[in-house]
């Protein structure tokens, strides 16, 4: 089995639901991502998996990523 990496956000609702337990939350983005990259450096997972709350009543894959976090701030490319 491979290894993953879980994450969300702090206020992420419904964590107690997620059947394997959440590595990492993110609080605050900008101090938060330096400590997330040396997470991903020391375990080295296979696999980083990101659980958010919906706007809408299903759960889906979202196969790209935005560069945008809550429509204001851009996220770093690097």
């Amino acid at each position: 089995m491979k290894k993953a990496l879980i994450y969300s956000l702090l206020n992420f609702p419904f964590a107690e639901l997620v059947e394997y337990p959440i590595d990492f939350k993110f609080h605050k983005l900008n101090k938060d991502f330096l400590e997330f990259i040396c997470l991903i450096n020391s375990i080295k997972s296979d696999l980083i998996i990101g659980v958010a709350k919906s706007p809408n009543s299903k759960s889906r894959f979202e196969t790209l990523a935005v560069n945008i976090f809550n429509k204001r701030k851009s996220i770093d490319k690097k």
